[in-house]
């Protein structure tokens, strides 16, 4: 899955969502953050999951959404820039 401007989305990424700060915590048949989402909840999960700042969580099935933008890399693994 990637973002509109072609970047690849990873677990754990920041985003920016319509001035809302938040995180990735689940995608596509990929991964899901086991540390905050319970993975039998979340395991059908067939878009991209965000978790805002404030605790409240967003479903995004396609991340093709012009509010949507890339903030920067998160979580504990290297990717690519």
């Amino acid at each position: 899955m990637y973002y509109q401007s072609g970047r690849e989305l990873f677990l754990g990424d920041e985003v920016v969502y319509n001035k809302q700060r938040g995180s990735i915590v689940c995608l596509k048949g990929k991964s899901i953050d086991e540390k905050t989402l319970d993975p039998q909840e979340w395991k059908s999960c067939l878009g991209i999951l965000i978790r805002f700042e404030n605790g409240a969580l967003l479903y995004l099935g396609d991340p093709d959404d012009p509010l949507l933008g890339f903030s920067k890399r998160g979580g504990s693994h290297s990717y690519p820039s």
